[in-house]
């Protein structure tokens, strides 16, 4: 069942106050992306049973997760041309990043092994090519489509280590520009594998000035 837009902005008074909302300098961000039109029916895709990107009942997690992507895309990548996304789940990357850069027509190209996000990426539109698989079978694929070194990858697929090194490893060895990967708070086993992928690479990770959300999101560059 999907939600009414009046029932999605209640959504976003659920993971948020009123005050939390109207402090925050990504207050105008947050709830447009709850307003948007797109966000109930991606939401009733399907049921992740987690905490998704957007999606958490954690208030600090969305904001600054949000201000964290905001601030590293400002940063390290503010001309915006190709995205390549692992675990792209219900879609809300590329909805937040089309807030973000709402002028730029950037293509966006992802993967998930749930064949339920093909729906999802079905609601966005024809700028997002998206694979279902594993990402171990088909990441390859999907940067190739890229056509080059992609200007952002979004990595929240599979987080075990031999998973990540694989979509982590592959997106530096295609030279993507500026690379965020999802949970490396939450997942402290993944740190080791962030940094060795770092090592082989040449790839830095750099600390934004952003609070840090539970989650954490890895912000790595090329050194």
């Amino acid at each position: 069942m999907t939600m009414t837009e009046d029932e999605a902005r209640a959504h976003l008074r659920g993971v948020l106050t009123d005050a939390q909302i109207a402090a925050h300098p990504e207050r105008d961000t947050i709830a447009a992306i709850y307003a948007d039109p797109r966000f109930a029916p991606l939401r009733a895709t399907f049921d992740a049973g987690e905490g998704n990107l957007l999606e958490t009942t954690e208030a600090d997690t969305v904001i600054q997760q949000i201000a964290t992507i905001r601030w590293a895309i400002d940063t390290y990548a503010p001309v915006l041309f190709s995205v390549a996304e692992v675990g792209f789940h219900k879609g809300y990357f590329f909805l937040l990043l089309s807030h973000l850069r709402p002028l730029v027509a950037f293509d966006h190209f992802a993967c998930d092994i749930r064949p339920e996000s093909y729906y999802a990426a079905k609601i966005l539109g024809e700028r997002v090519r998206f694979t279902a698989g594993d990402s171990r079978l088909v990441w390859a694929d999907v940067l190739e489509q890229v056509g080059g070194s992609a200007d952002l990858a979004w990595i929240d697929g599979g987080h075990e280590g031999t998973i990540l090194a694989h979509d982590l490893g592959m997106a530096m060895e295609y030279g993507a520009r500026l690379i965020l990967v999802d949970d490396a708070v939450w997942l402290p086993k993944l740190a080791g594998v962030i940094s060795d992928c770092c090592n082989v690479y040449g790839y830095a990770r750099v600390t934004p000035p952003t609070p840090e959300d539970r989650r954490g999101i890895a912000v790595l560059v090329r050194s």
